[in-house]
């Protein structure tokens, strides 16, 4: 598992980008992409800053994507 932050969420297309920790937020090819249902269950929005924890599915032809994703914070859960 891996540690980062929200960089960006799309709550109209449902899906969003994790800058790791120690990856600069500007180096495209290290974050990750995450899709809306990777989120904790019953979550449909992430607040972008959220530091959160990932599992990195193991490859993927696009380039890294999350296949689960733990909050590791109280708030920040997206209002609606």
């Amino acid at each position: 598992m891996s540690i980062g932050r929200v960089k960006f969420f799309n709550a109209k297309k449902h899906w969003g980008i994790i800058t790791p920790d120690g990856v600069k937020p500007h180096d495209r090819e290290k974050q990750v992409f995450f899709y809306e249902n990777v989120l904790p269950e019953g979550m449909t929005r992430i607040a972008e800053g959220a530091e959160v924890e990932f599992e990195l599915i193991p490859y993927h032809p696009s380039g890294k994507r999350a296949l689960s994703i733990k909050l590791l914070g109280q708030s920040y859960a997206a209002a609606d």
